[in-house]
């Protein structure tokens, strides 16, 4: 199994990202875990769209490094 995780905490060592590495730790014993940084990403809403038109607003996600 995969296992993605959307770590949103912008503190890096703080308690989110303790509790990520202690899950990735059991998981990654079965699974393939990957944990991505959403803090690490600049989220802007999508351009495609007017909010009129949908009822949620669909993110773009780009990398800043």
């Amino acid at each position: 199994m995969y296992i993605l995780i959307l770590s949103g905490s912008p503190r890096k060592g703080g308690n989110t990202n303790l509790l990520v590495e202690a899950f990735v730790k059991g998981a990654s014993q079965k699974h393939h875990v990957e944990v991505v940084s959403v803090h690490d990403y600049k989220v802007n809403p999508c351009l495609g769209h007017s909010s009129q038109d949908l009822p949620f607003v669909t993110p773009l996600v780009t990398n800043l490094g």
